[in-house]
């Protein structure tokens, strides 16, 4: 979740690789439905990992997703 001016919320989804609006769009499409059902609406900001939001926003993270592996599984998610 990224906040801005401590008031703002929304998702922030970084991607690794280069940017790409259709992916862009793909994505937020597929999001849609997740955003729109919660109790209180936020918006998804999709980034590249090489954008100087997109490197503050991995600091300190793991991704939860790798190519060709699929989800990242924690020990603690079960």
């Amino acid at each position: 979740i990224m906040i801005v001016n401590d008031t703002r919320k929304s998702y922030l989804l970084i991607l690794d690789g280069p940017k790409d609006e259709k992916l862009f769009a793909a994505v937020a499409q597929a999001a849609r439905p997740y955003l729109a059902g919660r109790e209180q609406k936020m918006d998804l900001n999709i980034t590249t990992s090489v954008s100087p939001l997109g490197q503050q926003g991995m600091r300190g993270s793991e991704p939860f997703y790798r190519k060709g592996i699929g989800r990242v599984i924690e020990d603690d998610d079960e």
